[in-house]
């Protein structure tokens, strides 16, 4: 359990996290080891994959992605309706 939140491989354990690293940082391997021990706790909690929602225009965050063994498997739509 997690904040009395029962996880297994089909519960979002951790709900919707925005990641950034500010300017001054990118590039020194700050995101690539908080994501390295973001897949050490999921699979410390037999969690069977992370997923990653990006914007089709953020392609700087799709290579970031893809450089750490992510990939894209799906396309998600979305309809605004106000």
């Amino acid at each position: 359990y997690i904040d009395n939140v029962q996880v297994g491989p089909a519960v979002h354990a951790f709900g919707p996290v925005d990641m950034v690293v500010e300017d001054g940082y990118r590039r020194m391997g700050i995101a690539a080891k908080i994501v390295e021990k973001l897949e050490e706790l999921a699979k410390e909690l037999n969690m069977t994959r992370i997923e990653i929602v990006l914007k089709n225009s953020d392609t700087v965050a799709q290579a970031f992605w893809k450089n750490n063994g992510f990939h894209n498997t799906a396309k998600y739509f979305k309809k605004e309706l106000i």
